[in-house]
Formats: C-alpha cells, structure tokens, sequence
C-alpha cells in the first residue's frame, strides 16, 4: 500500500508537520521545493503557506498548488520495497538541473481546468544558430 498524506498542518518557516495514511507523523522542510514562477506567492506570503491542507493524498494550498505525495514522503519516488518508513524528520531537495529543464509554466493556461502546464524541454527544436 502507497503512503499518502492524511493531513498537514504549518509550522515555523517553510515546514510541515504531516500524517500519513498508516498513521506514521512526520516533518518537512520544503522550502527548497519552492522554487519557480509557480511558488513565487507561497514562497513570500506566509499567510498563505499556511493555508495548507491534505487532500487527493498530499498537501494543497490555494491557487491549485501542490507538491507531489512521494517527493514530501520520501524525497523521490516511492520505493519499490514494502515495510519501509519514511524518514521522521527530511528536508527534501530541491529537484536536480535535469528535473528544471522541464519548465512548469504558470502563465500557459488550460481553458477550463486553470491548470499549469508542462513542457518538456527536451522536445523543443534548438535555437536556428545551432541547427
């Protein structure tokens, strides 16, 4: 069974106190995970850092923000090995160069969804002084 997040709650700074699904309760620091033009308003407006909650399985704050259950649990994916507990107290690292040139753009807008989409940039033809 996958560990998801049951509830959150706002601590001091950019940290979270979090219940799991399987009643373990553990911390996170993730303000290294704020990063980009999408986390610009969490990053610098603690009021709204603390309108956290848990939902879908991980946390959510206004705006259809949200970071990943498995990168709050575990710092990466979840692991293939069932049993193992997350660790109680992580402070989850901010995603690797490779991971940040897949640019998540806030102001590209689905319709009706709202949602931020996102491009890989591996897909998109190089600059014409280089091909």
């Amino acid at each position: 069974m996958l560990l998801r997040v049951r509830s959150a709650e706002p601590l001091e700074g950019r940290r979270l106190r979090l219940t799991l699904t399987n009643g373990a309760v553990v911390e996170r620091d993730v303000q290294d995970l704020l990063w980009g033009p999408v986390f610009d308003r969490l990053r610098s407006d603690d009021a709204l850092f603390r309108r956290v909650r848990a939902r879908y399985g991980t946390v959510i704050w206004p705006g259809n923000l949200d970071i990943g259950p498995e990168t709050l649990i575990w710092d990466g994916p979840d692991p293939a090995e069932s049993g193992r507990s997350p660790e109680p107290f992580l402070r989850p690292r901010s995603p690797s160069r490779s991971a940040r040139s897949r640019l998540q753009l806030s102001t590209a807008v689905d319709g009706v969804a709202g949602k931020a989409t996102e491009i890989d940039c591996r897909h998109v033809a190089p600059p014409l002084a280089q091909r």
